[in-house]
C-alpha cells in the first residue's frame, strides 16, 4: 500500500475514534445530568429545589421537561403538575416513592409515567387531589396508595405489568376511582381496606395475579360498571363489609370465584354479569344480602344456572318470555336471586348522560340515537354460529324516546310486550330470528325540543330549578 493511502486510512480511523469518544462523552454527560438521585421538591412557597431541576413553572402550573431518575415531593397546595408524558425512574428500592403528597390539598398530577418504585404515587392525609392519565409500570408495592386520604379522584390511569398491587385505599373515604385500566399486575388490582363511601366505576381489571376488587372492613361503597376478567383469583371479594352496592359489573373468566362474600351482610348485588368464572359465587357466613330488584328489573346473569324463559310476570306464572329466568336461583338458604337474567346486561350512554340498558342473548355491535325523529337503531349479531333465536329486554328512559313504540326488525314490524311502564321509564321485551339483525325503536310521538327540555328539567331538584330561573331573571 502506498504511503499517502496509509496516512489517509490512519487519519480516517483516528477521526472515527475521536468522534466515537466525543459521542460517548456526550452520552455520559447527559446521563450524569439526567441521573439525579436526590428528590426534587416543589416547596410550599412555589419554588423548585434544586433550581436546575427540569421543571418549568407558570404560576401554579408546573411541567416536567425531561425524564428524571428521582422522586418528586410536592409541598404546595392548589397546583397542577403535568408530566407531559415524561418518566420518573426509580431503582425498585423497598418503600421508595415516586411522587409524594403528604397533607396536601387540591393537587393534580397528570400525564406522568412512573416506573420502578415501590409506591408509584403515595398520598398520606391528603384531600381533594386528582391523579389523572398517569402510566405505572414495574412498581413493586402499590402503584397508588391512599392512606388517611379522603375525597380524591383517581381517573384514567393505566397500570401495566407492575409487581405488586394496583390501587390501595387504607382508612380513606369518599374517593372516586373511575376508568382506570389495571393489567397484568402481580397481585390484587384494587384493595379498599377500612375505607367507606368510595365510588369505583368503569375500571378495566384483567390478567392480574390476584383479586380484581377486594373490599375488606369497608362499608357503603359503590362498585358499578367495571369489567373484571381473566384474573388469577376472585373477581370481587367482599370481606367483613356491609351495605355496599355492586351493580352493573361484568365479571368473567376469573380463575376462582366471580364474587365471594365472607361474613358480609346487607350488601346489594344486582344487575351484574357473572360469566364462566371457575365458580360464579361463593358465600361464607353472609346473610340478608339483596340479589335482585323487583320484577322486571331483575337480578344478575349467571352463566352456570339453568336458563329457561317460558313464563313471565312477578310470579312467572303467565305464558310468554320476558328476559327473566323462570326459576329463582337459590345461592344458599339465606341468599336468593329471585329474578335471574336470561341474557347479559349491557348499558350504553346515549346522550346527555341518558342510558339505555339492554338484556340480550345476542351481541350488541352498534347503537345509534337519531334525535331528529327520536329513533333508536341497534345492530346485533348472534353469539355462536348455530344460534338463531334472539331476544331483547330494553329499559328505555322516556326523556329521549317515549312510548308507545314502533319496533322494526330488518325493516319488518315486530310485536313487543310491555313489562313495565311509569312516567319516566318503560321496560319492553321482543324476540327475533336470524344471524344478524337491524332493530329500530321509533316513538309514535316524537317530542319537540321544548318538550324535551321540560322533560329533562322536571326530574331536577327544586333548588336547581330555582337557580336556573334566577339566571333568567324570572325568579328573585
Amino acid at each position: 500500500m502506498e504511503a499517502p493511502t496509509i496516512r489517509k486510512a490512519a487519519h480516517s480511523i483516528t477521526l472515527f475514534i475521536l468522534l466515537f469518544f466525543l459521542a460517548l462523552l456526550g452520552r455520559l454527560s447527559y446521563a450524569s445530568n439526567n441521573n439525579q438521585t436526590e428528590p426534587i421538591y416543589i416547596r410550599a412557597d412555589g419554588s423548585i429545589k434544586p433550581e436546575n431541576a427540569p421543571i418549568k413553572r407558570y404560576d401554579n402550573f408546573y411541567t416536567l421537561t425531561r425524564d428524571i431518575n428521582c422522586s418528586l415531593v410536592i409541598e404546595r397546595d392548589n397546583i397542577v403538575f403535568d408530566g407531559q408524558n415524561h418518566t420518573i425512574y426509580g431503582n425498585i428500592e423497598f418503600e421508595s416513592k415516586g411522587v409524594i403528597l403528604q397533607e396536601r390539598r387540591n393537587v393534580t398530577i397528570k400525564n406522568l409515567k412512573i416506573t420502578a418504585f415501590y409506591y408509584g404515587i403515595w398520598l398520606s392525609c391528603s384531600q381533594n387531589n386528582k391523579l389523572i392519565t398517569n402510566l405505572f409500570t414495574n412498581c413493586t408495592g402499590r402503584s397508588i396508595l391512599l392512606s388517611n386520604s379522603n375525597c380524591n379522584i383517581i381517573h384514567k390511569n393505566f397500570m401495566w405489568e407492575n409487581k405488586g398491587r394496583g390501587i390501595m385505599l387504607v382508612n380513606s373515604h369518599n374517593n372516586t376511582l373511575t376508568q382506570n385500566k389495571i393489567v397484568s399486575g402481580g397481585c390484587d388490582a384494587i384493595i379498599i381496606h377500612h375505607s367507606n363511601y368510595n365510588f369505583v366505576a368503569q375500571n378495566e381489571i384483567t390478567e392480574n395475579n390476584g383479586r380484581g376488587i377486594w373490599l375488606g372492613y369497608s362499608n357503603n361503597t359503590v362498585v358499578i360498571g367495571n369489567k373484571i376478567f381473566s384474573n388469577n383469583y376472585d373477581g370481587i371479594k367482599i370481606y367483613y363489609s356491609c351495605n355496599n352496592i355492586i351493580f352493573g359489573n361484568t365479571v368473567s373468566n376469573n380463575n376462582c370465584n366471580g364474587i365471594s362474600l365472607e361474613v358480609s351482610n346487607n350488601n346489594t348485588i344486582v344487575n351484574n354479569n357473572f360469566v364462566n368464572n371457575f365458580k360464579n359465587v361463593l358465600l361464607i357466613s353472609s346473610l340478608e344480602n339483596t340479589w335482585n330488584y323487583q320484577y322486571p328489573l331483575g337480578g344478575n346473569y349467571w352463566s352456570d344456572i339453568e336458563l329457561e324463559d317460558n313464563f313471565r310476570g312477578p310470579y312467572q306464572n303467565f305464558s310468554g318470555s320476558d328476559g327473566i329466568v323462570d326459576k329463582a336461583f337459590y345461592i344458599d338458604e339465606n341468599n336468593v336471586d329471585a329474578y335471574p337474567l336470561i341474557g347479559l346486561l349491557s348499558e350504553f350512554n346515549i346522550c346527555n348522560n341518558l342510558t339505555l340498558r339492554i338484556v340480550s342473548n345476542w351481541n350488541v355491535d352498534d347503537i345509534n340515537y337519531i334525535p331528529s325523529n327520536g329513533a333508536l337503531k341497534l345492530s346485533l349479531s348472534r353469539p355462536v354460529e348455530n344460534a338463531t333465536f334472539g331476544f331483547c329486554q330494553l329499559r328505555v328512559t322516556h326523556v329521549f324516546i317515549s312510548p308507545p313504540y314502533i319496533i322494526m326488525v330488518d325493516g319488518s314490524p315486530q310485536a313487543y310486550v310491555k313489562l313495565f311502564e311509569n312516567e319516566t321509564l318503560s321496560i319492553i321485551y321482543f324476540n327475533f330470528n336470524g344471524s344478524t339483525v337491524e332493530i329500530s325503536i321509533i316513538p309514535e310521538f316524537h317530542p319537540t325540543p321544548l318538550s324535551m327540555l321540560i322533560m329533562i328539567l322536571l326530574p331536577s331538584s327544586t333548588v336547581i330549578f330555582k337557580r336556573l330561573l334566577r339566571k333568567m331573571n324570572i325568579f328573585h
